[in-house]
């Protein structure tokens, strides 16, 4: 449960962050189906979390989008889609934090991704 509360104020920066990031507004409606989503967010808050050099961390967000095959584009239109409909995004949010710690409780100490 601590962790919980030490990593979701992390979760909300991060969140922040890239909804403000990404704010452009888009014509194409088109956005990442929710468990790709989840997964792919999850996974995307991990590296951001690292301590590691940002170009390291940029290396890996481009490998993470290669291997979702998301596009900035596609990443842009689903935070602007959650942010206009948080009645959606707070439960996602929720099931982001979930995803984060099964991915940190599974992983082996060298490995994060």
């Amino acid at each position: 449960m601590m962790i919980l509360i030490k990593t979701f104020p992390k979760l909300q920066i991060i969140t922040f962050f890239l909804i403000y990031f990404f704010s452009c507004s888009s014509n194409t409606t088109e956005i990442i189906e929710e468990d790709q989503f989840i997964e792919f967010y999850a996974r995307l808050l991990i590296i951001h979390e690292m301590t590691i050099a940002k170009e390291k961390q940029a290396q890996l967000v481009q490998n993470l989008m290669k291997s979702y095959q998301v596009t900035s584009e596609d990443l842009k239109n689903t935070l602007n889609y959650y942010n206009d409909h948080p009645e959606e995004w707070v439960p996602i949010i929720g099931k982001i934090r979930d995803h984060i710690n099964q991915i940190k409780s599974k992983r082996k100490p060298d490995k994060i991704l």
